[in-house]
This record gives C-alpha cells, structure tokens and sequence, in this order.
C-alpha cells in the first residue's frame, strides 16, 4: 500500500516537471522563432539553442527520473 503512493506521488511530481520542462522550451522556442523570423539568429545561436534543447528537453528528463524514481531505494 506504501507503494502505491510513492508511485502516484512520484507520477504527480514528474508531470509538474516536465510541464515546467514543456512550457520553458515553448518560450524558448518561440523567442528563437522570432529572432529567425527578424533575421537576428546567427548560425552560433542556432546552434547553441539547439544545444540547450538537446540538454533541457532530453537529458534533464532522464537524470529527473533517475533521481526521484520512488523504487531507487528498494532493496530488491
């Protein structure tokens, strides 16, 4: 019974993150959609938003799991 609790209050936790995840590469999608849009986006910013995409939307979900997965201290 313990354990289902951990498990709804981990799947409450990690979708609050990644709706925080989800809206800041919204932002940053549309603040870099309007500096393409006007001209201001030089290749180095393309390429490091695309970096922050890669690091923010990829790899901080899966260190994010890993972290607070309610199971990572089960014995078994």
């Amino acid at each position: 019974m313990h354990l289902d609790f951990e498990l709804t209050d981990y799947n409450m936790q990690r979708r609050a993150a990644m709706q925080n995840v989800g809206a800041s590469l919204m932002l940053g999608g549309v603040i870099f959609a309007a500096l393409a849009f006007f001209h201001l986006a030089p290749p180095w910013l393309t390429l490091t938003v695309f970096l922050l995409v890669l690091a923010y939307g990829i790899i901080y979900p899966i260190r994010w799991r890993r972290s607070h997965h309610p199971l990572r201290t089960d014995p078994r």
